[in-house]
């Protein structure tokens, strides 16, 4: 994965596919326990030319943390900035697309609703696509009500007062000494409980990508220990920066509420659609959709769904 060295150490992970020419920019943020990796290219990227660049959030893998001296938002345009003086000349004609799936929807969010001074890129923003989505805790006043027992300890209401994230990473780093018990962590809250038409809709996804539910899974768990092996700061940021200043308030000003907004939510997803119709209801020109499956069933048609985010 390519990293980035920035003045005074700091480094940023990314990974990119497509076409590095193009105005075109799909940019996206996975969630928590990844490393921001392009294992397979979207059909949509080649097909319509597009240059798909995937980032790995402050913490994670080989990325820097936030300095204790900024914030998650800060930190984060920073780096994005940053990214893109590295790997465009011209940056006038960009046309970027901003994705993210669960976590990865708040620095979506957080780079879509930046101000212009902090981030002038961000009159380069044309769309953005949420998929079983956060919303900025600390607006949304009822975001508790969406949260599952096991979010609630996570990145509820105590998290702000208590150190539960840095208690729970320790709690967890025993599930990241192998990939079977990382793989069986992973079984455990999320791929068990498909039923079985999401196991169905697994298999497809599997076929088409050239491999199978069983690697799929092994995969995923090897990458989840890569976004471990040399820290849990990332983790730790994570109910921080859910409960930080994310840099905007709704309504979003005229300028920033003009591009394309996808805002997408399972019907079985233990996070619950509370906190996707919120943002569905706050964010202009905001299609709201829903989908059959659990937390991560958006995968199945993120090719689809990148078609109309562009379109």
């Amino acid at each position: 994965m390519p990293l980035l060295t920035l003045d005074p150490g700091r480094v940023v992970a990314y990974h990119q596919d497509g076409d590095p020419q193009s105005n075109d920019v799909l940019l996206f943020f996975a969630g928590i326990f990844s490393i921001g990796s392009i294992k397979h290219t979207f059909p949509i990227v080649k097909e319509k030319g597009l240059h798909h660049v995937s980032f790995t959030l402050p913490g994670w893998g080989d990325a820097s943390p936030v300095p204790p001296s900024s914030t998650f938002a800060e930190t984060l345009i920073g780096d994005i900035t940053a990214l893109f003086d590295h790997l465009y000349t011209d940056k006038s004609n960009l046309k970027i697309y901003v994705a993210g799936g669960s976590f990865g929807t708040v620095p979506a969010q957080v780079i879509y609703g930046a101000p212009f001074d902090v981030f002038p890129l961000g009159r380069n923003v044309a769309g953005l696509m949420l998929l079983a989505p956060f919303s900025p805790f600390r607006i949304h006043t009822d975001y508790a009500k969406s949260l599952s027992w096991r979010d609630w300890v996570g990145v509820g209401p105590l998290t702000k007062y208590l150190p539960i994230s840095s208690l729970l990473s320790l709690a967890m780093g025993s599930k990241f000494k192998s990939v079977d018990s990382a793989e069986q962590m992973l079984r455990q809250i999320l791929f068990d409980k498909m039923d079985e038409t999401e196991k169905e809709k697994l298999e497809a996804h599997c076929q088409k990508l050239g491999t199978t539910p069983d690697k799929f899974v092994k995969t995923w768990a090897e990458e989840s220990m890569k976004s471990v092996e040399n820290g849990w700061e990332g983790y730790k940021q994570v109910a921080v920066a859910l409960h930080s200043d994310w840099g905007f308030t709704f309504p979003l000003d005229d300028e920033h509420a003009r591009g394309k907004v996808l805002i997408k939510a399972a019907n079985n997803d233990g996070l619950g659609s509370g906190m996707a119709k919120y943002l569905a209801q706050n964010y202009a020109n905001a299609e709201f959709v829903t989908c059959e499956g659990g937390h991560i069933s958006g995968i199945y048609t993120l090719n689809e769904d990148i078609a109309r985010l562009i379109s």
